[in-house]
């Protein structure tokens, strides 16, 4: 657990995110926690076998799924616009190569890649409420998690369990618009 805590790479941020994105996309719990569990244990295998990036079974099977449930209830509340079904697929598989990508580069410049993609691919194929708390959470998170941009990021998990909630929170205390109240009847 404590190499889980002391993590200094973006994954956990990736493993809030992207989970997000996949509850918004299938929107049925049954499965959005079959492909989250069948993903990590798959990475899990893998990092068997690859040594660029392992992961212990805590990781894996607890903290990532921890972090999916996180994106869960974060994109429950906000509600972005969801694309169609085409867009879903080019979505996430840019997001995946994107991740993919991040694996062979420095943590710190890992961070600003993943970023900037999912915020860029955020604004398009969502909302902008999405967009902005997306890129708010990456950039707090990795300003905790770097000292105020004066060392390498480390606890990113840590920063990333104290930041989303209380983005989340306060995005929640926000007064609602005309504009807002009249879109959120239109879900309904």
């Amino acid at each position: 657990m404590e190499t889980y805590i002391e993590e200094s790479a973006v994954y956990p941020m990736i493993h809030v995110f992207m989970p997000a994105l996949i509850y918004a996309y299938v929107d049925n719990p049954w499965i959005f926690f079959t492909i989250v569990y069948a993903f990590e244990s798959l990475e899990y295998i893998l990092s068997l076998f690859f040594d660029e990036r392992s992961e212990n079974k805590f990781d894996s099977l607890v903290g990532d799924i921890i972090n999916a449930m996180i994106g869960a209830a974060i994109i429950t509340v906000l509600a972005p616009r969801v694309p169609a079904f085409r867009q879903k697929l080019l979505h996430v598989a840019l997001l995946v190569i994107t991740a993919i990508i991040v694996v062979y580069v420095s943590d710190q410049l890992g961070f600003f890649i993943y970023g900037a993609v999912y915020t860029a691919l955020a604004w398009y194929f969502t909302d902008r409420k999405w967009t902005v708390f997306s890129a708010v959470s990456f950039l707090l998170v990795y300003t905790i998690a770097s000292d105020v941009f004066t060392a390498e990021p480390s606890h990113v998990p840590l920063a990333t369990l104290i930041v989303l909630p209380l983005s989340l929170f306060a995005h929640m205390l926000k007064p609602a618009t005309p504009r807002t109240k009249y879109l959120q009847s239109l879900r309904v």
